[in-house]
């Protein structure tokens, strides 16, 4: 069974139009998983700052950090970044954080 997804409205604000399509085609093909989370291009977010159960989706050049909810088969994509320098992962961490407490 696919996950049911939510995308925050200002995730596709936070990176470049032409990287719309390729961040979408790997959020649809993540939640059609029946373990995202196990996916080659996720990895778990180690930072002490995001909740647990928080990941973060490669796609291209772009890194959407997400959170998921197995037992509701929900993900929620919270944030979108282009990765140039460690710290663009520090200001995406701490959007996801807030982001997620919204969703709480």
């Amino acid at each position: 069974m696919a996950f049911a997804a939510i995308v925050h409205d200002k995730l596709w604000k936070e990176i470049p139009a032409e990287s719309h399509d390729d961040v979408r085609a790997a959020m649809r093909s993540l939640v059609a998983l029946k373990d995202p989370t196990r996916s080659p291009d996720v990895r778990a977010l180690q930072d002490p700052r995001a909740y647990r159960g928080s990941f973060r989706l490669r796609a291209g050049r772009c890194r959407v950090l997400f959170i998921a909810f197995p037992d509701e088969k929900t993900i929620v994509f919270t944030t979108a970044f282009l990765k140039k320098r460690e710290s663009d992962y520090e200001a995406a961490i701490d959007r996801h954080a807030s982001r997620v407490r919204a969703y709480e």
